[in-house]
């Protein structure tokens, strides 16, 4: 039976979800959490999930979260529910725009709409570092996923190899370490 309580959730998401998928992650996950469909852990393995599957974060996760509360019936309900605010958005942008170019406002309101962007993007970022950084129960700092995401780092910045390989990369090293933490333990 679909709770339509959780396709509400993701169509009120869908009304202020700015920036993109990952800058709406941490507001997702506190607007389903009283819901009781996901823990955390689960959430973050979503989230790890998502990347490496083909689609847009939010949309995976609000899929994945409708098909928890109402089978295949809920997945699309939940989907189409995040995408309808944005789409008449998009289209209600466009025709501002049109017209807008042409007194000089939009620009000033778009880049106003990127600083919101960025900081949504921050929060998310530090949600996701929170649950995957720190042990969950006792937020002891997991000095593996720690070293993991600073080699992440050093070699985005330096190597600049693109998503897909920072994650083959990563993920090989991942694997490496816990090869390695399991012969020593």
């Amino acid at each position: 039976m679909m709770d339509w309580a959780v396709a509400l959730v993701f169509l009120k998401l869908g009304c202020v979800g700015f920036g993109g998928g990952y800058a709406i992650l941490s507001l997702m996950f506190e607007s389903i959490q009283p819901l009781s469909l996901i823990t955390m852990e689960r959430f973050q393995d979503l989230i790890a999930v998502s990347q490496i599957t083909p689609g847009p974060v939010a949309i995976n996760t609000a899929t994945y979260v409708g098909y928890l509360s109402g089978g295949w019936l809920g997945a699309f309900l939940c989907s189409i529910a995040l995408c309808i605010p944005g789409m008449t958005m998009m289209y209600l942008m466009v025709v501002f725009i049109r017209k807008g170019r042409k007194l000089g406002i939009v620009d000033s309101i778009l880049g106003k709409v990127r600083v919101a962007g960025i900081v949504l993007l921050i929060v998310s970022g530090l949600f996701i570092a929170e649950g995957t950084l720190f042990d969950a129960e006792t937020m002891s700092p997991d000095i593996i996923q720690m070293c993991i995401f600073a080699d992440s780092l050093f070699v985005c910045f330096k190597f600049r190899p693109g998503p897909v390989k920072l994650i083959l990369i990563m993920g090989a090293v991942s694997v490496a370490s816990g090869l390695v933490v399991e012969m020593v333990l």
